[in-house]
């Protein structure tokens, strides 16, 4: 089946909507370029933003979480100021990272695809959301280092 980006915008639209409901994210912006398909959620309050991916390459969807923007728009894509879903979810152990795999496009189709990946964030980043605490990829690298003797 074709990937449809009107599709994959109205289920990241009606799966991420806690977004704008309980933690006051503004109205998504939506857009494509040739690399994939984006929504895009801001908190201007918190300087943070949600973004949400469909790699048209890798044919899955990806959530990051970035601290450091402007413009709407991320500045940095290092992993001090980013978070993505598979990394809140790797903090979990064992396989959880890649059991992520298993919710992707190709394997439940794309709108369970949307709804797994938003119940991960809204499980997961509740937190970070909400701006009680940010947690870095960077953070949950070094804390795995240091949990495997590295």
């Amino acid at each position: 089946m074709e990937f449809d980006d009107n599709v994959f915008i109205e289920a990241v639209s009606t799966h991420f909507s806690y977004l704008v409901e309980e933690f006051s994210y503004l109205t998504p912006n939506a857009y494509e370029t040739v690399n994939g398909s984006f929504v895009d959620y801001i908190n201007p309050k918190l300087g943070l933003l949600v973004r949400i991916e469909y790699s048209y390459r890798n044919k899955t969807i990806m959530c990051t979480l970035f601290n450091a923007i402007k413009n709407s728009k991320p500045i940095s894509f290092r992993n001090e100021h980013k978070v993505t879903v598979p990394a809140l979810l790797s903090q979990r152990g064992g396989n959880e990272m890649s059991r992520y795999m298993d919710y992707m496009p190709e394997v439940i189709g794309l709108i369970q695809s949307c709804a797994k990946v938003a119940e991960l964030l809204h499980k997961l980043g509740s937190n970070i959301l909400s701006g009680v605490r940010w947690i870095s990829a960077q953070e949950i690298i070094d804390a795995d280092k240091k949990n495997n003797g590295m």
